[in-house]
């Protein structure tokens, strides 16, 4: 499967060939509930089992979460248009959403019947197997479990929530499917309670694997943070490029599996020519593609490397910052001189300081001009791991 996938990212681009590989293995999912739903109803009708007809159903509706999974995968290998410069690949969220839903429905039903079931036993008694019936489950939690393991193995490679969200789908029937079967086989010779029992703490199971999966898939739809190993392979990529002094406000922002933006903000000689500098943020940008496949935009700050005024004043500001909130960090500081002698720079703020970041930013600009009378301090402010200006103070 990574030969081939290898081989569709060469030809197509890895957003495009995780589309062609995700909506494979979501037909594949289709393909088989649809065969076992239509065998366990046809089943079902010509024993009168009941247990079996609504075990069908449930693969039906599995068979609906394939076909969703299908147009995702099929939306997102879309090429971005006018409307969406991003392109389409955030489709498996929203279809991994749905599908979280569905299993959610899934684990309230059985909740419900577990329910019924253990305080009026009577109403809930194990129907009477038949060899042929026992045969399909078994058969369906065989291919409920190669799916799984598939998704699974699919999924190291891929890295596609829809496919996390077909692997929590297909393992959670395969454990109804052994409970049903169990129940056939046992029926005689265990107390009636105990399935029921079973029945409830799978349900609970499949409850909590749905609502893990809805805030994972909620996160990527609200925005992560890239993984700590990868963000930190791609920094030192960054400051391995010859020429980049110093990086900061990167910031990471994935459209979907195989879909990346990057932003940073570098640090220059500012006495190069522009045309060195330029050269010096392509390079940023080929080595993040070519190694993470990520596409990203460098922005050039210059640094004056000989001013000995500058550098003194940077260090100066910097012991004074560590004495006043040893957390506070600070980058794009700058020696301007208009009217006055101005120290213009920006400052990362932790998470506790950005819902009233104004009256921290009168307080640090007060205390820094008492600090060094006759500058003019100008400060903005950012939150930490975000980048975003939230104001500045002259």
């Amino acid at each position: 499967m990574e030969k081939r996938f290898r081989e569709l990212e060469l030809r197509l681009g890895r957003s495009m060939a995780l589309a062609q590989m995700g909506r494979r293995l979501s037909g594949l999912a289709l393909i088989a509930n649809v065969t076992l739903g239509l065998l366990k109803y046809g089943l079902g009708f010509v024993l009168a089992s009941l247990a079996l007809r609504a075990d069908a159903l449930n693969n039906f509706s599995d068979a609906l979460v394939g076909l969703s999974s299908v147009i995702a995968f099929w939306i997102a290998k879309k090429l971005p248009d006018a409307k969406h410069p991003f392109g389409h690949a955030r489709s498996e969220y929203a279809a991994s959403l749905c599908i979280s839903l569905a299993i959610f429905y899934l684990g309230i039903h059985l909740l419900i019947d577990s329910v019924v079931a253990f305080f009026h036993p009577s109403e809930a008694q194990p129907e009477s197997f038949s060899k042929l019936a026992l045969l399909f489950l078994a058969i369906s939690i065989v291919v409920k479990l190669g799916l799984f393991f598939h998704y699974r193995r699919a999924q190291r490679i891929l890295h596609s929530s829809l496919l996390s969200a077909l692997m929590q789908d297909s393992v959670s029937d395969a454990f109804i499917d052994l409970i049903l079967l169990g129940s056939f086989i046992a029926a005689a010779w265990i107390p009636a309670w105990l399935p029921t029992c079973l029945s409830l703490i799978l349900a609970l199971f499949i409850l909590a694997n749905a609502l893990k999966l809805f805030r994972e898939t909620m996160d990527h739809i609200l925005g992560l943070r890239p993984d700590p190993e990868l963000e930190a392979a791609m920094e030192a990529s960054i400051l391995s490029v010859d020429g980049v002094l110093a990086f900061h406000d990167f910031h990471y922002h994935e459209y979907g599996a195989g879909r990346a933006l990057a932003t940073v903000h570098i640090e220059v000689d500012a006495d190069q020519s522009l045309m060195d500098a330029h050269e010096i943020s392509d390079r940023v940008e080929r080595k993040l593609a070519q190694l993470y496949g990520v596409q990203a935009s460098c922005h050039l700050d210059p640094k004056r490397l000989d001013d000995r005024d500058e550098a003194r004043a940077l260090k100066e500001t910097e012991q004074a910052l560590r004495e006043y909130d040893p957390n506070l960090k600070i980058h794009d500081f700058r020696l301007v001189f208009a009217e006055r002698r101005n120290l213009v720079f920006d400052i990362e703020i932790d998470a506790k300081h950005c819902r009233n970041p104004e009256d921290l930013a009168r307080a640090l600009k007060l205390y820094l001009e008492e600090r060094f009378p006759g500058n003019n301090v100008v400060i903005t402010l950012e939150c930490a791991n975000v980048g975003l200006p939230i104001g500045e103070i002259l």
